[in-house]
C-alpha cells in the first residue's frame, strides 16, 4: 500500500508506514517469543535490528556526495530500497554462516522465517488501515494477509517445521494481494518478500544438503 498519511504522536510526526512497522515488529516478536522461545525471539529482533542500521548507513554509498558535503546528514537520510536489500543480504550471509558453525538450531531458523511472514502480515494489514486508497485493494489485503496470519500461527501451534511450502505461500499471498493493491507488483515490499523468501529457500537447501553429506 502507498503512504498517503501521517500522525501526530506526541511532539513526533510519524508516516503510517512507520507506525505499522513499529506495531508489526513489537507483535510478530512478542508472537515469536509465545510460540517458540525468548533465545528464537532474541535471535530474529537481532536481525531485524541489524538490516535497520545498514539500511540507515547504506545512505553512505547511496549519497556518498551529500554525506562528504554533510556529514550529519546521516542521521536525517538513510539508503532506501537498496539499503534495506543490502541489510537482508547480510543477515542471510551471517546467517548462513552460523548455520555451518552450528550456532543457529532448525527451530531457530524456522522461527525467524514464521517471524518474517507474521511481521510483513501485520505489517500489510496495518498499511491498509492506516492508509487511504480504493476500498476493494484496502479490503483484499487485509483479507488476505489476515488469512495468511491465521494460517502461520495455526502451523506454528501445531510444531509444523518450515519446509519449502511456507515460503511460497508466504510470496504467492503477496503476490495475489499486490495485484489488487495501487503500486501493483513494482513495490518495495513485495520485492522485500520474495528477495527473502529466495534467500531462505537458498541457505535451507544447502543446509539439507550439508546434513546429507554428513
Amino acid at each position: 500500500m502507498i503512504v498517503t498519511n501521517y500522525y501526530l504522536i506526541g511532539n513526533f510526526t510519524l508516516s503510517s508506514s512507520w507506525i505499522a512497522i513499529i506495531v508489526a515488529f513489537a507483535v510478530a516478536y512478542s508472537l515469536v517469543r509465545m510460540l517458540f522461545n525468548a533465545q528464537s525471539a532474541n535471535r530474529f529482533a537481532d536481525q531485524f535490528f541489524i538490516v535497520l542500521i545498514i539500511w540507515k548507513l547504506s545512505v553512505v554509498v547511496t549519497d556518498a556526495p551529500l554525506i562528504l558535503q554533510a556529514p550529519m546528514s546521516v542521521i536525517y537520510f538513510n539508503g532506501g530500497l537498496f539499503g534495506f536489500c543490502l541489510g537482508i543480504i547480510y543477515v542471510f550471509v551471517k546467517l548462513w554462516m552460523n548455520i555451518r558453525r552450528g550456532n543457529v538450531t532448525k527451530e531457530q531458523l524456522d522461527s525467524m522465517m514464521y517471524g518474517v511472514i507474521l511481521m510483513q502480515a501485520f505489517y500489510q494489514v496495518g498499511m491498509a488501515s492506516l492508509n487511504d486508497g480504493p476500498l476493494y485493494a484496502r479490503l483484499a489485503t487485509i483479507v488476505i494477509f489476515l488469512a495468511l496470519l491465521l494460517l502461520t500461527v495455526w502451523r506454528i501451534r501445531k510444531k509444523t517445521a518450515v519446509s519449502n511450502q511456507e515460503p511460497l505461500l508466504f510470496a504467492a499471498a503477496h503476490l495475489f494481494a499486490a495485484s489488487f493493491q495501487p503500486a501493483g507488483y513494482w513495490n518495495g515490499a513485495l520485492l522485500i518478500t520474495l528477495l527473502i523468501v529466495g534467500f531462505w529457500m537458498l541457505v535451507d537447501y544447502l543446509t539439507e544438503k550439508g546434513i546429507r553429506r554428513k
